[in-house]
């Protein structure tokens, strides 16, 4: 991934149009004093000060060393600094990737970068292709409890597994309120889809939003031939004060449980409903 990210950018591809990798990373006071931002394994007596979010934007050294953007403006090399691969192996714990489903990797834009010749038309044509607006949203006006909202829906592509993506976005009036993320599984039968992400805004709960998410979600994964649909509930959402809502907003759907614990990512249980065929 910072192979390409760093052949967009050379190509002219603005970082806020990139894909963002986030690296959590423990933070040792000799960090503050690195020379040219360059990190080294803190020794012993290095007084740990925190955790710290900074982002990769590319490499050195052969892939050795993870060149990273900080935050702290006149840091380090005009902002930005060097962690060794020894450091990230020992003091980096979680890596969260984001990506914009308004441009960038989807299956019109895949579709317009093959007809322009794939990957033998060179890094040129992916960046002009990566800069295109996502052609495949669609938005139109919904009423939900008697207000107008508006409904956007775009496709992407898993980071993880490459899967497409149907991501619904429900808007009132024109801000944000609640989002659903969908992954398609049509590559082996039976097909299904997998919601992975289902949020509202907190001041925005309770007023049917996450079920109309559910209902769209599931009519789009019939459309497409899918024979079940399952909602994944994570550890983050598995915590005694918010499983027993996730538990019975699933029951409530019409969904059964399964126990199906695993790590990376922090899996808890599976909610599954089949579909009509």
């Amino acid at each position: 991934m910072l192979h390409r990210h760093k052949r967009l950018h050379d190509q002219g591809v603005p970082v806020g149009m990139l894909d963002t990798i986030e690296l959590g990373v423990e933070w040792f006071e000799s960090g503050f004093r690195a020379r040219n931002g360059r990190l080294s394994l803190p020794p012993g007596d290095d007084p740990f000060r925190g955790r710290h979010s900074v982002s990769a934007i590319g490499w050195d050294d052969g892939g050795e060393t993870i060149h990273f953007q900080n935050s702290w403006g006149a840091w380090g090399d005009a902002g930005t600094g060097y962690m060794p691969r020894a450091y990230f192996e020992r003091h980096v714990d979680s890596v969260f990737i984001q990506r914009s489903a308004r441009w960038g990797p989807s299956p019109a834009a895949y579709e317009a970068f093959e007809k322009l010749g794939g990957r033998d038309a060179g890094a040129a044509i992916e960046a002009q292709v990566w800069r295109m607006l996502n052609r495949g949203e669609e938005i139109e006006d919904v009423l939900i409890e008697g207000k107008r909202h508006s409904l956007a829906r775009f496709r992407t592509y898993s980071f993880r597994t490459q899967h497409v993506v149907d991501v619904l976005e429900l808007r009132h009036p024109l801000r944000p309120v609640a989002r659903c993320h969908s992954v398609l599984h049509l590559d082996t039968a039976p097909f299904k889809s997998v919601i992975q992400e289902l949020f509202v805004l907190p001041r925005f709960r309770r007023r049917g939003y996450a079920s109309f998410l559910e209902r769209e979600a599931r009519e789009l994964a019939a459309g497409v031939g899918c024979g079940a649909i399952e909602i994944d509930l994570y550890e983050a959402d598995a915590r005694p004060r918010s499983k027993p809502a996730a538990v019975g907003f699933a029951d409530a759907a019409g969904y059964s449980w399964q126990d199906r614990a695993g790590r990376r990512p922090n899996l808890e249980a599976v909610a599954r409903r089949t579909l009509a065929g």
